[in-house]
């Protein structure tokens, strides 16, 4: 076994890290957010009408879609950095103005990177001053940023999370009967509205079915699922199949089941309440074409759920109820006879 020196492993090992700082690449501080997946330490390269690209650590570019960026931070513009902050955070009417100091100060910084690569072509610093060059005529940053501005002026409007397609609501909601502030002059009851709720349906307009059939008999639900394929609307059907096979020179024949799904003839397709497809057998003629499967319109108040307000009669005036007493007939109060003394009280 050969016999190594613990400085010369030392020593071999700090020269490969070194050499691996210096072959990685530099200037690699930037983040670009693409929809919720975030990308740290990269470097962004170059932007186009539909594509940003940027290097990342390992020096992979990598090319996305500029419509799917949400956030752009980079170190040599912190201004814009600025901007895409507030912007990210919601915060876009304070953004617009920090995005269009941002555009104006591009020129002055083109001026600065220029002076700087000129005075390093004086001092045979060739490779940085064309660096300095290269970063000021690069087009690409006024691109990022009147693209961001214009996101940024036309911010996304907010999502509505509406009902499933095809799915109808379950149950009817109750209608609220609007009246102003409680009026001393008006009826107690409606308020000087001159309508109230229906007692029968809760003032929703809707009530639950039945579901009785021209037979008269009673069903749980408003369709009966078919018994016979569990409401799948197929059946299975086995057959043998015969398959021929050459054995030894000669030829033979070997049977096989085989399993075929054919359609139910018992039953027809519906979509139900929560926008699923299922065979059934039996469909309420009531209910089944209402808006709120189950549900049929009230009979009381017709669908409506408001009724006249039976004080006020549908006037929505207040109603004075005087009592007049006949005085020509006696009292039937007696007189209150005299109390007697209180009785001491004795242990």
């Amino acid at each position: 076994m050969p016999n190594y020196n613990p400085r010369q492993l030392l020593t071999g090992t700090l020269v490969t890290i070194l050499c691996v700082l210096a072959v990685a690449p530099t200037g690699i501080t930037d983040e670009v957010k693409i929809l919720a997946l975030p990308y740290t330490k990269v470097q962004v390269v170059n932007v186009s009408k539909d594509f940003i690209k940027f290097t990342m650590l390992s020096g992979k570019t990598v090319a996305k879609p500029l419509v799917s960026v949400r956030r752009v931070i980079l170190q040599d513009f912190p201004l814009f950095s600025a901007a895409e902050r507030l912007a990210s955070s919601g915060n876009y009417k304070d953004a617009v103005p920090v995005y269009e100091d941002a555009i104006k100060g591009l020129k002055e910084r083109q001026k600065k990177l220029l002076e700087k690569s000129a005075k390093l072509r004086k001092n045979d610093k060739t490779e940085q001053a064309d660096r300095l060059a290269r970063n000021a005529k690069a087009k690409w940053p006024k691109k990022l940023f009147e693209f961001r501005l214009a996101q940024a002026k036309k911010p996304p409007a907010p999502k509505k999370f509406g009902k499933a397609p095809g799915r109808s609501p379950t149950k009817p909601p109750k209608i609220k009967i609007k009246s102003k502030k409680k009026n001393l002059n008006a009826c107690p009851v409606c308020n000087g509205a001159g309508l109230a709720k229906c007692t029968r349906c809760k003032g929703s307009g809707y009530v639950k079915c039945t579901h009785i059939d021209n037979k008269k008999q009673k069903h749980a639900n408003w369709y009966d699922k078919c018994r016979k394929c569990n409401g799948k609307g197929k059946l299975p059907k086995d057959y043998k199949k015969k398959i021929p096979y050459k054995y030894k020179g000669k030829w033979h024949t070997r049977t096989k089941l085989v399993r075929k799904w054919e359609p139910c003839p018992d039953c027809v397709s519906i979509m139900d309440e929560r926008g699923v497809k299922t065979y059934v057998t039996w469909v309420c003629p009531h209910c089944s074409k209402s808006v709120y499967k189950g549900y049929v319109k009230c009979d009381k108040c017709s669908g409506a759920g408001k009724l006249k307000c039976d004080i006020c009669k549908g006037t929505g005036q207040k109603i004075k109820i005087i009592i007049i007493q006949d005085k020509t007939k006696p009292s039937k109060k007696q007189p209150i006879k005299p109390t007697d003394k209180p009785k001491t009280w004795k242990p």
